[in-house]
């Protein structure tokens, strides 16, 4: 081989389109919609999966600021109540569009979630923690005694959903088709310039100035993508119960996001999705228990305890582990002794 030979590049390996690689994610999302459009449910189970699905996107929002960023968030429900609000006053008192009411939901969320961010730049930890608690309980607060907007405790009844989804049936298909979506830009949110600078703030803030990352910016756009995912979520939960109220949007369901999402794994959407799901049907595989005073909790909560326990990184963390020390075991090479 001459010289020559040798100074012509190798050939460039081209890699796969982005859709083609992806696709066996397209199929299945497809395949899940079209199963939650075509089986028939009853009303329990409608409910059911409704609730699991629009909780799941608001999990979402904390995978983000938890999980990339690092930024802990215990005000996730009070985003998924501005969401829920607009949409129930937009539709049912102000009979304005629902994809409008939908997209002021998601942008108010986005101003709050903004406003938070910059409120708590230079906070973490417990101190954090704690803005975001009395975030909430303000927003609960307001809801509760604001009656003229938010008519109080008895909330807002007869919201409606968009033209092309008014039966359950077809509403429910639309969430899962949203979730898919959403789900797949949060997959590939690590991977976006956005994404990293993200997960430089997490592991080292000050490391991540110094190397020229805006940790303000990044910060608050972590508030912000974890307050629109969690007023998306609130303003489809509100078409689908056609029903919310002040209650539904406490700091105890605040707690509850962070647990679903702790469950199944903050740093993964998959993991939110694998706790929301879990959180919500372990009570329903419980309900036996009921008539035993104090057992159901009992067992509810020592089950959350002991998957936390035993599965710090969650139970999608916890799978993935061990599928990476399968492959590793079975690319090792083989010992030197044992051929012998």
């Amino acid at each position: 081989m001459s010289a020559s030979d040798n100074m012509i590049p190798a050939p460039a390996v081209r890699s796969k389109p982005l859709i083609i690689r992806h696709l066996p994610y397209f199929l299945g999302a497809a395949a899940l919609v079209a199963l939650a459009a075509s089986m028939q449910f009853d009303g329990y189970v409608l409910n059911i999966l409704l609730q699991a699905t629009t909780f799941s996107i608001a999990v979402f929002g904390l995978s983000v600021v938890l999980g990339l960023c690092g930024q802990i968030n215990l005000a996730q429900a009070a985003f998924f109540g501005f969401g829920a609000y607009v949409v129930g006053l937009g539709t049912a008192d102000l009979h304005l569009n629902f994809w409008l009411c939908l997209v002021g939901g998601c942008a108010i969320s986005l101003v709050a979630g903004a406003f938070l961010g910059m409120s708590t730049l230079r906070l973490g930890g417990h101190y954090l923690a704690m803005v975001t608690i009395s975030f909430q309980q303000i927003v609960t607060l307001v809801m509760i005694n604001a009656i003229g907007v938010t008519h109080g405790p008895d909330g807002v009844a007869n919201i409606r959903r968009p033209e092309l989804f008014q039966s359950s049936q077809s509403y429910l298909a639309f969430c899962v088709a949203m979730l898919a979506i959403v789900g797949y830009l949060v997959w590939h949110l690590p991977d976006t310039k956005l994404g990293r600078a993200m997960r430089a703030v997490r592991d080292n803030e000050l490391a991540a100035g110094v190397n020229g990352i805006d940790v303000f910016r990044t910060k608050v756009s972590a508030f912000a993508v974890c307050a629109v995912l969690g007023g998306l979520a609130g303003g489809l939960f509100a078409g689908g119960f056609a029903y919310v109220s002040p209650d539904q949007f406490s700091f105890a369901e605040s707690i509850q996001f962070l647990t679903m999402s702790l469950l199944g794994g903050v740093a993964s959407p998959i993991g939110s999705v694998i706790g929301t799901g879990l959180l919500i049907l372990i009570p329903e595989w419980l309900r036996f228990l009921k008539s035993v005073p104090g057992l159901y909790l009992a067992i509810y909560g020592l089950s959350v305890i002991l998957i936390i326990r035993f599965m710090p990184d969650g139970i999608w963390g916890f799978v993935s582990d061990a599928f990476t020390r399968m492959r590793a075991h079975s690319k090792a090479p083989p010992v030197a002794g044992a051929l012998q």
